[in-house]
């Protein structure tokens, strides 16, 4: 079964899904049902934070996010996604990041906390994998453009532009797996302010081809991460 992490409707277009709404009864419902793949729409109010949710109450489901127009009928796809909530240590970062990237994956980091950020470079070099580092918007799309990221790592507490600097990624080739940290703040209002931008309309895809779309990206974890 498909599960829509959404506060609206118009999911008809894949098939037979299932509709969640992102509240404090997610993980129980979750768990009751026998989820194929999730999907979340970002721009749902608490999407990300009951994504979180569901990782603390024991689920290991890959998550896939998108962006709703708000048209009931497209939407912008974007690549896995993992909830990271602040405070996190450099190790912990470090192992999240262990599920989606092996030796050679291209990572970036996005945000302002450049303490953590060096901390995390020195854990992550001990498995292997290099890491480039953006601290402002203009920095990330340049960054975004230059390195093309398998993976990216975006502190949207720290990083006002967090939330634009994701949506321009929608729709890319490669398409990053997405660690987004997260504070208290909700970061919902952020993505639907950037979807008011009409060059990403240009790029929104129809629900009925976010299936192809995703059916393109392996849901494995990296042979090297598997446990």
């Amino acid at each position: 079964m498909t599960v829509v992490i959404d506060t609206a409707g118009g999911w008809d277009r894949l098939g037979a899904v299932q509709i969640m709404a992102p509240d404090e009864q997610l993980a129980t419902r979750v768990e009751a049902a026998n989820v194929d793949r999730l999907i979340v729409n970002l721009t749902a109010p608490g999407a990300l934070h009951a994504l979180a949710r569901l990782r603390a109450a024991g689920s290991t489901v890959r998550f896939w996010a998108c962006l709703s127009l708000g048209d009931g009928a497209r939407v912008l796809p974007l690549g896995m996604v993992e909830p990271i909530v602040l405070p996190v240590t450099a190790d912990a970062l470090a192992d999240a990041l262990a599920s989606y990237a092996v030796k050679g994956t291209r990572v970036v980091t996005l945000g302002r906390d450049v303490e953590a950020f060096a901390g995390f470079r020195q854990s992550i070099a001990r498995q292997g994998l290099s890491v480039s580092m953006a601290w402002d918007a203009k920095q990330g799309t340049d960054l975004i453009g230059m390195v093309r990221p398998e993976v990216a790592i975006v502190d949207l507490e720290s990083l006002r532009e967090g939330c634009t600097l994701v949506t321009t990624m929608a729709g890319a080739d490669p398409m990053p797996h997405l660690l987004l940290m997260l504070g208290p703040k909700d970061p919902a209002p952020g993505f639907a302010q950037a979807l008011r931008d009409p060059a990403h309309k240009s790029r929104a895809v129809l629900l009925d081809r976010l299936n192809a779309q995703m059916a393109k990206r392996a849901e494995a974890r990296p042979p090297a991460a598997r446990r």
